[in-house]
């Protein structure tokens, strides 16, 4: 978060980038925006604008085609798309209590929450991502990042 500007827009991250002694990379929101708009931002553009720099080729075909905010109910009991969807929710609800843990007296469980925590959901994640949903219409699963008792 703290490499990444937690969504900075490099223009407006002086004060922060001083603090922190170096200077901050672009935040996730506005990567995702090149990606959607599939050109890159440049230093001068204009962050509530679209991004002006050099045009960049996406392979939509390559993207999964994942369900749109999907539940736990969209996936059949006992499914592969069910079972890896829990195990991702599970170990999203840990890495969120870790989080709490480490804003609330506990900062050490902030490695933990970003090494094992963070870290840990990105294969699940992926694995799910290409797992396709039993009687759809070649829709794939997707984590639903519900919280889990």
């Amino acid at each position: 978060m703290v490499e990444q500007g937690e969504g900075a827009w490099p223009l407006s991250q002086e004060k922060f980038s001083k603090k922190a002694g170096e200077p901050l990379e672009m935040g996730h929101y506005y990567r995702f925006s090149e990606i959607f708009y599939e050109r890159h931002f440049i230093d001068s553009d204009d962050p509530r604008g679209l991004p002006g720099g050099p045009s960049m080729a996406v392979d939509w075909n390559a993207v999964f085609p994942i369900r749109e905010n999907a539940t736990s109910a969209d996936y059949a009991a006992g499914s592969m798309a069910a079972t890896l969807n829990d195990a991702f929710n599970r170990r999203y609800t840990m890495m969120l209590r870790q989080l709490d843990e480490s804003v609330n007296g506990a900062p050490t469980a902030l490695y933990t929450a970003i090494m094992n925590g963070m870290h840990g959901l990105t294969s699940v994640a992926r694995e799910l991502m290409a797992t396709p949903i039993e009687g759809s219409d070649g829709e794939t699963a997707c984590p639903t990042f519900e919280w889990v008792e």
